[in-house]
């Protein structure tokens, strides 16, 4: 009789333990998953102790604005410098996805060119 018992006890086990890996696969998924999510959304919109992509944008597009009406004043209309700031500012859409402004604030990155300029330095 005792071996009879073993055998349930053993089956049990065996069936909670492949219950229990069925249930951590999904629900360890969904964390590890949710912390990267969280990860990403700190770089894209940013925290109290960073800038994001969204103000980074947001930042070069208003310095572009001031650097290319400060240069149109100083420098001819069809400067190669100011004409691809303008063009980088002007490729800003209102609204992106995540990616797309990756790219953006790549592209945005022109403004260190301005750099030769002389209009002094700037926070890139």
């Amino acid at each position: 009789m005792k071996k009879k018992e073993r055998i349930k006890g053993r089956a049990a086990a065996i069936i909670g333990m492949i219950a229990l890996i069925l249930i951590s696969v999904p629900v360890g998924s969904c964390v590890s998953l949710a912390r990267e999510r969280g990860k990403v959304t700190v770089l894209y919109y940013g925290s109290d102790d960073e800038w994001g992509i969204l103000e980074d944008l947001a930042w070069y597009s208003s310095q572009a604005a001031n650097l290319v009406t400060l240069a149109g004043k100083y420098l001819p209309e069809q400067d190669a410098q100011v004409s691809a700031v303008r063009a980088a500012r002007l490729a800003v859409p209102p609204r992106s996805t995540p990616s797309a402004s990756g790219a953006l604030s790549s592209r945005m990155h022109v403004l260190r060119s301005l750099t030769a300029l002389g209009m002094g330095s700037f926070r890139v």
